[in-house]
């Protein structure tokens, strides 16, 4: 996503959101030199979405592959993700699936090592269908 403002190009793709060690708004504007309150501004007028929102979706996506394609424990997942906790990191997913990340795990049954089903490759804004 890019998003022209005064000239200046504001690019996620620029600074490649770092799911597994940034989940704060602060780490992107430094990188994209502006202020957290400009950064959140001009995605909210351009998008209709919040930079957390982009944010908690490339987590989410990251945590769906990670479940899916390792053998990673769930403190080991939360861990690499850097949430303060599993519990943290359990809440966080289960808010976004509607599951928690064994769930998940389990629903995925013998697909470890390879990508979700499609059926499980929902957004984080679509409703679950699964619930």
């Amino acid at each position: 996503m890019a998003i022209y403002s005064k000239g200046k190009r504001l690019s996620f793709a620029t600074i490649a959101i770092s799911s597994k060690e940034q989940h704060v708004i602060q780490f992107y504007a430094g990188a994209l030199c502006v202020s957290t309150t400009y950064l959140s501004r001009i995605i909210r007028e351009a998008t209709q979405k919040t930079v957390y929102y982009y944010i908690a979706e490339k987590i989410f996506t990251s945590a769906r592959h990670l479940l899916a394609c390792t053998d990673d424990t769930m403190a080991d997942i939360a861990n690499k993700m850097n949430f303060s906790d599993q519990s943290a990191f359990g809440k966080f997913f289960k808010a976004k699936a509607g599951m928690s990340p064994a769930q998940y795990r389990k629903l995925l049954g013998n697909c470890v090592k390879g990508n979700p089903p499609e059926f499980l490759s929902y957004s984080v804004n679509k409703p679950n269908p699964h619930r």
